[in-house]
């Protein structure tokens, strides 16, 4: 095979994946891990009624990635420092594990089973998908700080390994969802293990005032940003005031002479 031909049997034919016209539809999984890609073949236009796997290359985006995947879209284990090139949306489980992501800017930002983002390289969770039908997984990176979590998760949330002081930002679970962790991050909550229920950390003292304290610095930030607009406007249009009367001056002066 040449770089440009990637094959896949499907109902006794064998396809190009660098060749597909667009709105073909892929009926079973779709399999290219250990094909030392440094790039996917443009997708963008196919839908993968299966599962799409693409582990175990060379990738550094997911530029060309299929759009519509009815299964588990599965990325582990390449180079990835970006998910730009993401479905919207997947079905299945997204699973991006062990690449050098730094946050999670262009993920799907709704997946119907769980999101795994382990053993990357993420300082932040910015980008995580709105909402996650099962478990939740960042262990294993550099976070201090939970918030850009999703906004809905369905099932345990999983944040062990990372460099967390605090909860806060943490979705809002069901109450008997698990929630794991390192016992640094729950000391100061007074918790004996590094899990316990939702309901349990939703409840503690500690957990609610920096829910407050969180909140009105939130507040806070916003008024002032809501002056600092009003200033700047009031100065924009002082100085468009005395634009315009310079303007006059000079006109008159012309005028004059």
């Amino acid at each position: 095979m040449t770089k440009d031909t990637l094959l896949f049997a499907q109902d006794g034919t064998k396809y190009n994946l660098y060749d597909l016209p667009d709105g073909f539809v892929i009926k079973d999984d779709l399999d290219i891990r250990f094909h030392g890609l440094t790039e996917l073949p443009d997708l963008s236009k196919v839908t993968v009624l299966g599962n799409f796997e693409c582990s175990d290359n060379e990738l550094t985006s997911l530029k060309g990635a299929p759009q519509k995947v009815g299964g588990d879209f599965m990325c582990l284990r390449n180079k990835l420092t970006s998910l730009e090139g993401s479905p919207r949306e997947v079905s299945g489980n997204f699973i991006c594990e062990r690449n050098e992501l730094a946050d999670l800017k262009g993920a799907p930002q709704k997946v119907g089973g769980d999101f795994s983002c382990c053993y990357n390289k993420l300082y932040s969770l910015e980008g995580a998908p709105r909402e996650v039908g099962k478990r939740f997984f960042c262990g294993y990176n550099n976070l201090q700080t939970l918030l850009g979590a999703p906004q809905k998760v369905g099932d345990d949330f999983s944040c062990g390994h990372n460099k967390l002081d605090s909860l806060y930002g943490i979705t809002k679970l069901a109450d008997r969802n698990i929630i794991y962790c390192d016992m640094e991050a729950v000391e100061k909550y007074g918790f004996e293990y590094g899990y316990f229920e939702a309901r349990e950390l939703y409840n503690n003292s500690v957990y609610r005032q920096e829910a407050i304290q969180d909140k009105t610095q939130e507040i806070m930030h916003r008024i002032s940003e809501s002056k600092k607009t009003r200033e700047e406007r009031d100065a924009e249009r002082q100085a468009k005031l005395k634009s315009g009367f310079e303007a006059f001056k000079k006109r008159q002066a012309q005028g004059r002479e």
